[in-house]
């Protein structure tokens, strides 16, 4: 009988690195499994991320080269006068403002004009213009 329990003690033994092994090469191709699958997920949300940033990019390139803009910055006046007045500058801005929200429904929610100084000319958010009183000058 210890005979037996000896050789088993025996086997226990060498099965022991065996398991190990098993388990330390199980353990290897998880992480491996994980890492390729986060990989590919840091991938495709970095790739949506540039779309984004490109399309917004030239969204601001678009507008900021409409002479809408630059005409009301051009306008005699303050800031207050310009909005008050809603020249047909302000309106032309405005509208393209709206047009940017319907252009990208999915990502624009929210449309500014916004000076050098922080000061809001007008907004569109969700398709409704902001009222005048509503602008801010602390962007």
């Amino acid at each position: 009988m210890r005979v037996i329990s000896f050789i088993a003690v025996i086997v226990g033994v060498c099965l022991m690195p065996s398991a190990v092994g098993v388990a330390k090469l199980d353990h290897d191709r998880r992480l491996s499994e994980l890492d390729r699958t986060l990989l590919a997920e840091t991938d495709e949300h970095s790739g949506a991320l540039d779309n984004y940033f490109a399309r917004a990019h030239s969204v601001v390139l678009l507008t900021a080269n409409a002479p809408a803009f630059a005409r009301v910055l051009a306008e005699p006046g303050s800031r207050v006068q310009k909005v008050r007045r809603q020249s047909r500058n302000l309106r032309d801005a405005t509208h393209q403002l709206g047009y940017l929200e319907r252009l990208y429904p999915a990502s624009i929610g929210e449309a500014c004009f916004i000076d050098a100084d922080g000061e809001e000319f007008a907004r569109v958010v969700r398709g409704r213009v902001a009222r005048a009183a509503n602008l801010s000058t602390t962007e």
